[in-house]
C-alpha cells in the first residue's frame, strides 16, 4: 500500500531561512511549497489543500497569527506551526489558543523542527483516519426504526444518510401515517447533533395562540403558570433538531412565522 505524499506550506519572508527550511523538509520526503508573504499563503490556502503550514510570526501586512486564523477558516483540520524570533509566553499562549500545534522559537534546531513536524502530521493523519472511520460507521449503521428492504426503502435510507450531516432545513412530504416523523428521527440520530434533544411538534394539536407560545416563547403574566415565561422550543435545554408536523393545518399568520424562522435559522 503506497502512502500519499504529504504537502507542507512554508511561509517565511527571509529568503535564506525559507529556502533552508524547504530544503530540510523536502529531504524528509514531503512535498513543500515556499512563499515569502502571508498574502501569498492565504491565496494558496484558497486554491489547494495542505497537510501542514509552517509560518513565520512577524511578516508584512499579513502576519503569522493572521495566516493561522485563515487556516482555521479555510482548512480547519490543517495543523499550523508558528516560527518566531520574538518568542514570549504571551505569543505562545495566544497562538495555542488560536489553534496552533506548536510555537518554535528562533534560532531553532533542525532536529527539533523535524520532530515537531512529524508529531503534527501524526495528529493530522489520526484526525483523517477518525473521520474516515466515522463516515464508514455511519454508512454501515442500520437505519433506526425503518423497516423494509425494498428498492424504495433503500432509496429513502440513502437520502437520509446523504442529508443527515448537513445543517440545512429538510422538507419531508407524505400522507398522514406514512412515517414522516420516523424519517425525521432517523435524520436526527445520524446527524452531528444526535446527542442533543429531538423536539417533535405537532402543529395540529394546538390552537393558534398556544402554538405561537410554544414555538416562539411567551413571557406575559395573564397566561396560565404552566405556559408563562416559556422559552421558544428550540431554546429548551439541550434542544437540537426539531420536527414540525401538520404545518399545513396552522393558521396562515403562524405558518408564515414558522417558515420565516426556518428560513432565517432563528
Amino acid at each position: 500500500m503506497t502512502t500519499q505524499q504529504e504537502t507542507l506550506l512554508v511561509v517565511e519572508d527571509e529568503d535564506l531561512a525559507r529556502k533552508n527550511l524547504v530544503h530540510i523538509l523536502e529531504r524528509e520526503g514531503y512535498a513543500v511549497v515556499g512563499v515569502e508573504s502571508g498574502e501569498k499563503a492565504v491565496g494558496l490556502l484558497k486554491e489547494r489543500p495542505f497537510d501542514l503550514v509552517l509560518t513565520d510570526f512577524k511578516m508584512g501586512r499579513v502576519d503569522g497569527l493572521q495566516v493561522l486564523e485563515k487556516c482555521r477558516a479555510l482548512q480547519p483540520h490543517v495543523e499550523v506551526i508558528l516560527i518566531t524570533g520574538y518568542a514570549t509566553v504571551d505569543i505562545a499562549v495566544k497562538s495555542m489558543k488560536d489553534g496552533a500545534f506548536y510555537c518554535i522559537a528562533k534560532p531553532y534546531k533542525i532536529d527539533q523542527v523535524r520532530k515537531i513536524v512529524r508529531e503534527a502530521l501524526i495528529k493530522r493523519r489520526l484526525q483523517l483516519e477518525n473521520e474516515r472511520l466515522r463516515e464508514e460507521l455511519q454508512r454501515s449503521r442500520p437505519m433506526p426504526a425503518l423497516i423494509g428492504k425494498s428498492q424504495a426503502m433503500e432509496k429513502i435510507r440513502d437520502t437520509i444518510r446523504q442529508v443527515a450531516p448537513s445543517d440545512t432545513n429538510i422538507l419531508i412530504l407524505g400522507e398522514s401515517g406514512t412515517g414522516k416523523e420516523i424519517v425525521a428521527k432517523a435524520i436526527h440520530l445520524l446527524s452531528n447533533r444526535q446527542s442533543k434533544r429531538f423536539v417533535a411538534f405537532n402543529c395540529g394539536s394546538f390552537t393558534e395562540e398556544l402554538m405561537a407560545n410554544e414555538l416562539f416563547g411567551h413571557e406575559k403574566a395573564p397566561l396560565p403558570a404552566r405556559i408563562a415565561n416559556t422559552p421558544a422550543c428550540w431554546r429548551w435545554p439541550r434542544a437540537g433538531p426539531s420536527s414540525w408536523t401538520r404545518l399545513a393545518t396552522c393558521p396562515f399568520p403562524c405558518r408564515s412565522s414558522c417558515c420565516g424562522s426556518c428560513r432565517n435559522a432563528s
